[in-house]
């Protein structure tokens, strides 16, 4: 994400300073909660529970000399607009499939003065709560089309973390992080509903961000790896299957305090969904997206947009996602 993109970096002394660990966002991962629960057509796909699809992006693993230990809090709004539905071939479903989600993100994090002894990073976490209103408006299922329960919390997230400011690359600073996420099954979920907040199942997301920074032509480049394991839905003894997805930016520094780039994600599913033990078929999900951001910088705020149009989509609702979000550093 753009200088901070999850942790917003402070202006200190005429540098950019991230704070402690949003850049986390890890979260957004969960505002990522659209297709995913449309698990009434679980007989085929769109299974895979909340992500982090290009939540995080700009300069995620830290401006240098990197977050600081302390407290943050960001906001996030996504919204995320589908007008298709596409099968396991990419080919758009038949009738009339549109889906939108909004997401309200609460993210508190915060990065500690210790240091793990094995490698010296500092260890901190972070903590989400999303509160989630859908709408369906859909010609498959049952007659009328498939329902969302259109509002409520949505499934909580936390975990640990280990972020490194000391290291480069090529001789330029190189920052980054591994932290394991878990989502539990918090949030508000009926199963007569195909678009829920919540998810109905526990999962487990590693990801890992790397930040380079090409000084000094002020440009960085950004990825992070997640992985995504997740049990199965208590209620459609569906188990969704295991995902490999990436988020990927570059931007450049117009000025000390406005950057400008592109972002985007790649989704890919790595194993088919299964129902009471039995695998689903051409279940895998994919999608790409490519698109810009923009991100300004204050002393204690960072205010953040990014916009992302996606192609390539399989077993997947296909739309646009629009995104901003607001950091504040304590």
């Amino acid at each position: 994400m753009p200088p901070g993109a999850s942790g917003g970096p402070r202006v200190e002394g005429g540098r950019n300073v991230v704070p402690l660990t949003l850049h986390r966002a890890i979260l957004i991962a969960v505002t990522s909660l659209l297709a995913v629960v449309l698990t009434s057509l679980g007989a085929s796909a769109f299974n895979l529970p909340p992500m982090n699809l290009g939540f995080t992006t700009f300069a995620d693993g830290g401006v240098p000399p990197g977050p600081q230990p302390g407290f943050s809090l960001s906001e996030y709004v996504n919204w995320f607009r589908a007008t298709t539905f596409r099968d396991d071939q990419g080919d758009k479903l038949p009738g009339r499939n549109r889906a939108s989600v909004l997401v309200n993100l609460h993210q508190l994090s915060a990065l500690s003065p210790f240091k793990e002894p094995l490698t010296g990073g500092l260890l901190g976490g972070d903590i989400l709560i999303p509160l989630v209103v859908g709408n369906l408006d859909t010609t498959i299922g049952p007659p009328g089309g498939l329902r969302a329960n259109t509002a409520g919390l949505g499934d909580l997230i936390f975990g640990p973390q280990i972020q490194w400011n000391e290291h480069k690359l090529f001789g330029m600073p190189y920052l980054h992080r591994f932290e394991v996420s878990v989502s539990a099954p918090t949030g508000e979920f009926d199963q007569r509903f195909a678009l829920n907040p919540g998810s109905n199942l526990w999962s487990i997301e590693p990801y890992y961000t790397q930040t380079l920074w090409l000084l000094p032509l002020d440009v960085e480049i950004s990825l992070r790896h997640h992985w995504l394991y997740s049990t199965e839905n208590n209620a459609t003894k569906i188990k969704p299957g295991h995902a490999y997805h990436v988020n990927y930016a570059a931007s450049y520094g117009l000025t000390r305090s406005l950057r400008v780039g592109v972002n985007g994600y790649y989704l890919q599913q790595l194993t088919n969904d299964a129902q009471r033990g039995r695998d689903i078929e051409n279940s895998k999900e994919r999608a790409f997206s490519l698109g810009p951001g923009i991100v300004y910088i204050a002393p204690a705020i960072v205010f953040v947009v990014n916009y992302f149009a996606e192609f390539g989509v399989e077993n997947r609702a296909r739309g646009f996602r629009f995104n901003a979000r607001l950091l504040y550093n304590f």
